[in-house]
């Protein structure tokens, strides 16, 4: 049935929609398990920037000593072997 223009609310609400889906559950999403779902997500990155910083110190050479302390030098396996002030 189409509305009657005569009403000008009528037709307003006949052609909005009362609830809106949408794949992440619509105007104001709060999922069952948010907070399980946080914790899996952020257990994740966790583990993909672990995996990203063993890799980098596995990795880390100077050809050149540095001048003064650098912090990556403390997690650094050939820290010892790239600065004779080390030893």
């Amino acid at each position: 049935m189409i509305p009657s223009i005569s009403n000008p609310l009528t037709l307003y609400h006949a052609l909005t929609k009362i609830q809106v889906w949408t794949p992440y559950g619509g105007w104001w999403a709060t999922p069952a398990a948010w907070k399980r779902n946080t914790a899996i997500a952020h257990v994740g990155v966790f583990c993909v920037c672990a995996a990203i910083f063993s890799v980098s110190s596995d990795r880390e050479r100077r050809p050149i000593a540095p001048y003064k302390h650098i912090p990556s030098q403390m997690w650094s396996k050939h820290a010892k072997e790239d600065d004779p002030s080390l030893k």
